[in-house]
Parts: C-alpha cells; structure tokens; sequence
C-alpha cells in the first residue's frame, strides 16, 4: 500500500515517525526505510506543489500507519487536508 504525506510540514510529521534522516532524503529519490516501526520504501516527490513523501508498506499494515500519520499530524499547530485514494 501507499500512503502519501504532502505539504509543508510533511517532512516533520514524518521525521517523528522514521527511522533515520527523512529530511536528507533528495527530491525524487527513494529508500529502504522504517515508519511507525514497519519497514517499507520512502520516497520524495511533492507532486501536489508541496514538499512531500510517500511510504510504501505492505497492505496489512496501512490502517495502522494511516492512523499514526493522522494522529502525529495533529500535534503540529497547522492547518491539515486530508484526502485517501485507494
């Protein structure tokens, strides 16, 4: 499954969550990584004209890291859209 995490404050929500330096990781560049404890691929794009990631993980575990993004994200004093795609 993919999660995508987009806007100006992707990278710190993200940072919270990953092992290792997410904000680091170059534009349109992906790697093996672990967030919310499960490993998967990260990637960088920003295709929605924000910065941005997406987190590739195995399908199980997307209803748990979708409720850990949405629950971190909550913590930062911001406006927040969500919108999933299946």
């Amino acid at each position: 499954a993919l999660l995508a995490l987009q806007g100006p404050r992707a990278v710190d929500v993200l940072a919270r969550l990953a092992e290792g330096d997410v904000r680091g990781l170059g534009y349109y560049r992906f790697r093996p990584g672990t967030v919310a404890g499960v490993g998967g691929i990260i990637s960088r794009t920003g295709y929605t004209g924000e910065d941005g990631f997406e987190v590739m993980q195995p399908a199980d575990e997307s209803p748990a890291l979708k409720c850990t993004l949405i629950s971190t994200a909550f913590g930062f004093d911001s406006p927040m859209r969500l919108l999933l795609l299946s």
